[in-house]
């Protein structure tokens, strides 16, 4: 979501709409999924794929833009189809379609019919089993009239994030402009850095920096990234860090910034292991799928619902989350704090975290990098980069316990 100072709209996708109500389906394509759509299309006559759909409309004070992807759509005598096509694996495709799916389908099935002006509209969840490559389809019929009010219902719950995001654009992101130099004194190589780091930030280029102990690396890495937000050169700064020590200094970097004018917002995101407060940790806890679910965990239990009130309270408290104060107002809510974070972390501006968190396949953040959609928003602070070659060498290697 991204508020367009120019046109004074927010906008926003179906995607984002949805994950604010329901279950965090995966709507990002790989190239299984993009596998199953074209076999789709080849067996479907008139098949549209990939089509995009949009709409502006008002919500309260703001002007939205909803924009979002159909992976079908094709016409039959008795109407139009719409289809999400996913490749899932066999305990999904056996199972129950979730209903994230259906919230996405109706969504886009809405912008279908107001861009058309239909009053029905069929829509179809098309999976495609990973392992057998068969096919299930499901198939639903909705009216206009009930596709408005499921729309119109999501809204209300994304109120805080639409405010957020227009004061991110107007308030918070100019605060980063003009800002002044956190030291009174520039050390001797720091502007070097700096200058060099503005420049591959506005080129988009790569950088490697070699400097003794003591120059101020980190500060030299910062400022004029926080610098390039400002002008709008990148949307999110990840500094990521391979021990907790050089992750706080970062942090403390980031102060440093907020006490000189800056406005933005900084997280730490720590291990899902260490920020684990369940009952059902001793048995195995979040490192253990059997336990870490909404049926045998509590701070699991309608997360949803509960965690947008949450996310307020530590927005609204201070600029910067460590994992003790996200833990804190996690367990008054009742929500997981790791999920917590990784929510809070989407209204923050500059990203603290473990090289896993990027270059790690089994515990990269999803949300942010599964796809390259928005990579070219980001800019990737790696702090002591040489411990990368023994930190790939372990995530790639296989290893057997006898």
């Amino acid at each position: 979501m991204k508020y367009n100072k120019k046109t004074e709209c927010v906008e926003m996708s179906v995607a984002e709409l949805c994950t604010a109500s329901f279950s965090k389906v995966e709507y990002s394509k790989n190239d299984l999924d993009n596998t199953a759509i074209s076999e789709v299309e080849k067996s479907t006559e008139g098949y549209i794929k990939n089509l995009p759909v949009a709409k502006k409309f008002s919500f309260e004070a703001f002007d939205i833009k909803l924009y979002g992807t159909v992976d079908g759509y094709f016409e039959k005598r008795d109407g139009v189809r719409v289809d999400f096509v996913k490749s899932v694996s066999h305990r999904e495709f056996s199972g129950k379609i979730d209903e994230g799916y259906w919230a996405y389908l109706k969504c886009c099935a809405w912008l279908i019919c107001v861009r058309d002006g239909l009053q029905v509209v069929y829509v179809r969840t098309v999976f495609r089993s990973a392992q057998s490559s068969e096919f299930k389809i499901a198939e639903k019929k909705f009216y206009l009239d009930e596709l408005d009010v499921f729309v119109k219902a999501l809204l209300p719950k994304m109120k805080f994030l639409i405010q957020q995001n227009v004061k991110h654009e107007t308030l918070v992101r100019p605060s980063a402009l003009d800002l002044t130099f956190p030291y009174e004194e520039i050390r001797d190589g720091q502007e070097e850095m700096m200058r060099g780091v503005a420049s591959v930030i506005r080129k988009r280029r790569r950088m490697f920096a070699q400097a003794p102990t003591g120059i101020g690396k980190t500060i030299s890495a910062l400022y004029p990234s926080v610098r390039a937000f400002g002008k709008g050169e990148c949307d999110k700064i990840f500094y990521f860090t391979a021990k907790s020590d050089t992750a706080r200094e970062a942090y403390t970097a980031a102060s440093k910034l907020f006490a000189v004018g800056a406005k933005l917002k900084a997280i730490v995101l720590t291990s899902k292991d260490s920020m684990c407060c369940s009952e059902t940790a001793k048995k195995g806890g979040c490192r253990d799928a059997r336990y870490c679910n909404e049926r045998d965990c509590k701070l699991k239990k309608r997360y949803k619902d509960k965690a947008g009130a949450a996310v307020e309270e530590l927005v609204s408290k201070q600029n910067g989350f460590y994992a003790s104060v996200i833990t804190e107002v996690a367990l008054k809510h009742e929500v997981c704090p790791y999920e917590l974070s990784l929510d809070l972390s989407e209204l923050c501006d500059i990203i603290i975290c473990d090289y896993n968190y990027l270059f790690d396949p089994y515990v990269r953040i999803k949300r942010y990098f599964e796809n390259s959609e928005n990579s070219d928003d980001y800019v990737f602070l790696i702090d002591e980069a040489h411990n990368l070659v023994d930190r790939a060498r372990g995530i790639y290697s296989a290893s057997v316990s006898l």
